[in-house]
Formats: structure tokens, sequence, C-alpha cells
């Protein structure tokens, strides 16, 4: 009886939690500048939108390789199309129509990870833990606002982990279709979004008891949806759809960005020649200081008593790892901290509610600690 009276508080909780967060997030929305790649999403996004009712979508790949090999336009495209709903003709209105949409899509993003967690873990206050440090991160949070292309591949990720656990947790034909959906959707926001494909499919092939056949049988199909929906979601491979794709990825090895001067660790380094430690030194004097400690901790608990390499939460943080792993050791362009990564910020997430959830059970005492130095940290 305790217990169903403290979640229906927590319920009541969450429910005034989200509505203060967006309201907040509105009342905020006109307070951050403008990016310094604003404009030129906007024209491409603007250009792809035209296209889509021309005969002459190839017009798209002219406006930009940079765009159209590295990633789609769906969402681009949807910013311009909600911008011209609302009829937006000066500067400042377009500027701010745009931040909120961008907030709006994060914040659904947020609400979606509190039910990722809910599922996982059956606990209304390690939702509620794991909410707020989703969106109590200083530097994500703003970026919500003006970083269209980083922000919105984070909240496309946060719904293939979702349909990630629903296959995992109910395994079937209809979620195998859906993780199809949410993998393309990842890869058409950003061809690195293909790690969703290996990460899926590893799972159908050593995550169930199924047979070979079968087993061959759910990746064909779940490989198909992702191609028919990525056709889908993705207007400059409306023609020519094998070739171009085909193309895209022979250019992505050979894409060289813009090189610039980059000041880490009190030296100049050119932007595709710094260290491999660049991106983990940005996150770790980034991420709030609680949360990076519960993070290890999470970490040592995790794999000390070997709960999580039997979780889909294992999988998932493997993958994503090694995407992190791979982007620092590869000899690109690196600049801006780790927007480029905020992607895997979900899974740090995931980590540190599992381990706190060990603690509950492990320690008590330690337990109470840790919620009254997160509340600390929050408030």
């Amino acid at each position: 009886m305790i217990s169903l009276k403290r979640d229906l508080y927590l319920k009541i909780i969450s429910f005034f939690l989200f509505l203060s967060f967006f309201a907040y997030g509105f009342y905020v929305s006109k307070d951050y500048g403008v990016s310094w790649d604003e404009f030129e999403n906007r024209d491409y996004g603007n250009i792809a939108l035209l296209n889509l009712t021309s005969e002459q979508i190839d017009k798209e790949f002219d406006h930009g390789e940079t765009h159209v090999m590295s990633r789609g336009s769906l969402y681009l495209i949807l910013l311009k199309a909600i911008e011209n709903i609302f009829d937006a003709k000066d500067l400042p209105r377009i500027v701010h129509i745009r931040h909120l949409s961008n907030f709006i899509f994060w914040g659904t993003s947020a609400v979606l990870f509190f039910l990722i967690i809910f599922e996982q873990f059956k606990s209304y206050l390690l939702s509620i833990i794991g909410f707020l440090m989703f969106v109590l991160m200083p530097r994500i949070f703003a970026h919500s606002f003006f970083n269209p292309i980083d922000i919105s591949f984070l909240a496309f990720t946060v719904f293939y982990i979702y349909s990630y656990q629903k296959l995992a947790i109910n395994y079937n034909y209809k979620n195998l279709c859906l993780a199809g959906i949410f993998s393309c959707l990842l890869i058409s926001s950003r061809l690195i979004g293909e790690f969703s494909l290996l990460i899926t499919a590893s799972y159908i092939v050593f995550g169930t008891e199924k047979t070979i056949k079968q087993k061959i049988k759910d990746c064909i199909l779940y490989i198909f949806t992702s191609i028919i929906f990525l056709y889908i979601f993705w207007p400059y491979l409306w023609t020519d759809f094998f070739r171009k794709l085909v193309k895209i990825h022979l250019y992505i090895p050979n894409y060289r960005p813009i090189i610039m001067d980059i000041l880490f660790d009190g030296i100049v380094y050119k932007s595709d020649s710094l260290p491999m430690t660049y991106y983990i030194k940005w996150i770790a004097i980034t991420l709030p200081t609680m949360y990076l400690l519960l993070f290890i901790i999470s970490l040592v608990i995790n794999f000390k008593t070997k709960a999580i390499l039997k979780s889909s939460i294992f999988h998932l943080s493997l993958g994503l790892f090694a995407v992190l792993a791979s982007t620092s050791l590869a000899q690109y362009s690196k600049y801006n901290d780790w927007r480029h990564l905020y992607f895997i910020y979900p899974l740090i997430i995931l980590i540190t509610v599992s381990g706190i959830d060990k603690i509950s059970i492990l320690n008590f005492r330690a337990y109470k600690a840790i919620l009254f130095l997160l509340c600390l940290q929050f408030f």
C-alpha cells in the first residue's frame, strides 16, 4: 500500500516535472543566439523542401556535397515546413520558431527516455533521476535550441534505443520492423547511424535462441525494412537509389572538412591531428561532476557484479562506445568539443542509473547519500 502511494506521488511529480521542463524551455527559448551554420542548415532545408514538389531532386546534391553525403535532409525539411506553417518572415521570428521546434523535439525524446528507464528498472524514482540527468546537462540543454544536426541525432538515438528495448523485451516481427524504421531514421539523419544496423543484427544473431535459418530470415526482414524506410526518409535517394547509396559510401572516407586551428591542452593543433583523448577529455570536463563520478562508479559495480553483461543495456553500450573509440582514433577533423558524439549521452545515463539501482540493493545508506548529492546537483 505504501509502495502504491509512493508510486502515485512520483507519477504526479513526473507529470509536473514534464510540464515545468517544457514551460521553462518555452520561456528561455528566445535567449539563445544563432549558431555559425544556422542559415546554411536553413537554406539546405529550404532547397530540399522545394525539391520535394519538383522533379529536380538532384539539385539537393548540388547545394552541397557535405550535407547530402554525410546526412539526409528529413529533419531540416521538417524545421523549414514548421517555419512555413507559422508564416515566419522576419529573422528573429524565424530563428525563434526553429529553436523552439528543435527544443520540443529534443524534449519529446527526453520524455521517451523517461519511459525507457521505467521499462528497464520499473522505478519512477530512477526514471525521474535519469530524466533530470538528461535535461539538466548544461551544454546539451543549450544546444537543444540552436543545434538541429547533433540534437536531432541524439533524439533519434533515443527513439532507436526505445525500439531496441522493445525488441529485447518482446521479440516479434512488429518490433523487428520498428527497429528497422528507427535505424533508418538514424542513418538518414547521419550516416554514422549505420552502427544501429550492426547492433541490432548482432542481437538477432547472438542474443536470441532462434534457429540459424530463422535468424537469417529475421536479419533479412530487418535489413529490408531499413532499406525501404531509408528510401522514404532520404529524398536524395529517391532517384537511382543504389548508385547514390554506393556513391555516398565512397565519398565519406575521402571527405575532408575545413581544417582549422584548435587550442587544446595549451597546444595549438590542426583539427585533423588532435590527440585521441580529445573527445574523452571534453566529455570529462563538461559532464557535471556528480554525473561523471556516478558513471565511473556504476561501470565498476556493473562489471564487478556481471549483471550488465546479460542486459540489453550492455549490448547497446558496447556498440555505441565502440563508435566513440573509433571516432577518437579516426584522423578526421574534430572541433566544437564533443557535440558530434552527444548521441552516446543516453547510454552514459542508462549505465549510471543501472549502477544506482545496484547500490540501492547493496547498500541502502550509500543509496540515500547519492540521492541527496544528486538533489544538490540538480537544484
